[in-house]
């Protein structure tokens, strides 16, 4: 634009006008660095904060799925823990019966012997 400006600046008639043409054009001239400079420091800014997002959206989900798994562990602890207490009782139901069994027989066996 600077230099559209600066071109269309000595076509002027009205030396006037063309000095502010050109004046104008040269500003514009200095200007383009400076937009071109700030519009890679925008650019960075907003990669930045869309990388900062992203980490913080991934560490949300990750929150999510670590109280997800948590939450299944703790759900299956206590079924082993309920299943542990069933077979405990089991087993103890089990040495009784045997233990009774034994005892039923070596009574049986000692009123045989006499």
């Amino acid at each position: 634009m600077g230099e559209s400006l600066s071109q269309f600046s000595s076509i002027e008639i009205n030396s006037n006008v063309q000095n502010k043409y050109l004046k104008f054009g040269e500003i514009l001239k200095e200007m383009q660095p400076l937009m071109e400079k700030q519009g890679k420091i925008d650019l960075n800014h907003l990669i930045n904060c869309t990388e900062e997002w992203i980490r913080t959206i991934g560490s949300i989900r990750a929150q999510k799925q670590v109280s997800k798994e948590k939450k299944d562990f703790e759900i299956i602890s206590e079924t082993l823990l309920k299943e542990f207490d069933r077979l405990e009782e089991e087993v103890c139901l089990d040495f009784t019966n045997s233990i009774k069994l034994f005892v039923k027989g070596f009574v049986k066996t000692q009123k045989e012997v006499r």
